[in-house]
């Protein structure tokens, strides 16, 4: 996402005729990210000296329209005679004021994720140099080739992989061409900006996963067709208006920080994957467990995490995913309802309470169990990574029970290997949501040879044996 730094006028949305002259402020990321807005003078509207929270604030910048969303105030101050008020926002949109109380809500949203590059192995511009050639042909030559746009239906729209391109000169001095993949979700109607957000949200963490590294959102344009772009003569250009979001990131990386990722390092390329149909597939697939998901990627996405609590996030999204996706209860629920009621027809009323919470969810497989599962589903992917299920099954369940349940001799676990030990449930549940959204098993298990899966796997193996022994010691 582009920074932004620039003058403009701005006034609370419904009041137009309150406007201020004010500086707007964006960076995606670092210890000077936010949206930050600071304007002289103070709104009529609004108290003095009094937080106020869930404003919209519309203005210009340029002659560019922008809407800051879910805006708060962040203090004024007056010195010299001049009052200034100052704001921070979780949403700019770029590109449409809208009103107060007004929805956000869009039919289209075109987005870029870093890494999406090396995902798609995108090579439409080749180069030549000619050594041998003759008086009067080029030496160099360079050659784009635009790919078709691949296209899939899911359930309330199409996605769409397309690629984006742009050409600069300088005076013909000199030429960048820039192109850059992109993923665009239309949908049959109208969608609330929360759904978009999650729909775009879980095709980077796909992204994420199928890369085995961080991604970052790097652009992400909506458009709807009652908001049209026009021209500075007042006349509708054809088009719909595009509305660019600039939010701030949890993690953020400059773009000359980053590095590519090659397809050996990868899980799984999107030539393997299977394309736009298998993203698509993914949209609809990933939606009933879109809160695991979530705490599983909350370990890649963070800029810095403690290892117990990374630990805890992903065994937490391994055993919400398993019980969201697998029905793998002892008995079924009426004959074990019949089972709790005939305990509970013995237990004096005064212990009733203590006894229910302790047979409440005895009809669901432990932990350890699950993880066993998971790991057997997944082990032709992810058998050079595991080695030993049960023994890796019972390390992943021990530590997660000694994390949980603290005490004064409560076990120690090292960085290291929390490390280690969260990295394999996370490839786990990972694999099981590709397979479980229709990923094929042959295609998975191709992968297991592939470096995510077998780096630093003897360093795993010796830590489960380590960790085993000293779950199965005295503490």
């Amino acid at each position: 996402m582009e920074p932004l730094d620039q003058m403009g006028m701005f006034w609370l949305a419904g009041f137009p005729d309150d406007a201020l002259s004010g500086r707007l402020i964006f960076n995606p990321g670092g210890s000077e990210g936010g949206i930050r807005l600071s304007l002289v003078g103070t709104f009529n509207a609004l108290p003095v000296h009094e937080v106020a929270r869930d404003l919209r604030i519309v203005g210009w910048v340029g002659t560019k329209q922008v809407t800051l969303d879910d805006a708060f105030t962040a203090g004024s101050t007056f010195g010299s005679g001049v009052a200034t008020s100052n704001f921070h926002a979780n949403r700019l949109l770029v590109g449409h004021q809208f009103a107060a109380g007004e929805a956000l809500a869009f039919q289209s949203a075109t987005f870029r994720v870093s890494g999406l590059r090396s995902w798609v192995n995108d090579r439409s511009t080749s180069e030549e140099w000619a050594n041998d050639r003759k008086q009067g042909e080029p030496i160099y030559t360079i050659t784009f080739t635009p790919p078709e746009v691949e296209t899939a239906h899911f359930s309330r729209g199409t996605v769409e992989m397309i690629l984006q391109w742009q050409r600069t000169t300088d005076d013909q001095q000199s030429l960048v061409w820039r192109t850059e993949p992109a993923i665009t979700i239309t949908y049959d109607d109208l969608q609330p900006f929360e759904v978009i957000r999650k729909d775009v949200g879980r095709v980077q963490s796909l992204i994420s996963l199928c890369l085995d590294k961080s991604t970052m959102l790097d652009g992400l344009i909506f458009t709807r067709p009652d908001v049209r772009a026009i021209s500075l003569a007042g006349t509708d250009m054809g088009v719909d208006q595009p509305i660019e979001l600039r939010v701030p990131l949890i993690r953020y990386d400059e773009p000359s920080r980053r590095r590519e990722q090659h397809e050996f390092r990868m899980l799984l390329p999107y030539s393997g994957f299977g394309g736009v149909n298998a993203v698509a597939r993914w949209l609809d697939g990933s939606r009933p467990f879109q809160r695991a998901l979530d705490s599983l990627m909350s370990v890649r996405f963070a800029r810095q995490i403690y290892a117990e609590n990374r630990y805890l996030n992903v065994t937490f999204a391994s055993e919400a995913f398993h019980r969201i996706c697998s029905d793998s209860q002892y008995m079924p629920e009426e004959e074990f309802l019949e089972v709790i009621n005939g305990c509970m027809s013995g237990v004096p009323d005064k212990h009733r309470e203590w006894m229910h919470d302790k047979i409440a969810y005895s009809n669901e497989p432990p932990l350890r169990k699950r993880m066993r599962q998971l790991a057997s589903t997944t082990k032709p992917c992810t058998r050079l990574l595991i080695g030993d299920v049960d023994a890796w099954a019972f390390v992943v369940a021990g530590v997660r029970n000694e994390l949980t349940h603290l005490g004064r001799k409560s076990r120690q676990f090292s960085g290291s290997d929390l490390r280690r030990l969260a990295n394999s449930v996370f490839l786990v549940t990972g694999i099981a949501m590709l397979l479980e959204t229709g990923v094929p098993a042959a295609t998975l298990a191709a992968r297991a040879e592939c470096d995510a899966l077998t780096h630093g796997a003897q360093e795993l193996q010796d830590t489960v044996r380590v960790v085993r022994r000293a779950l199965l010691s005295a503490p």
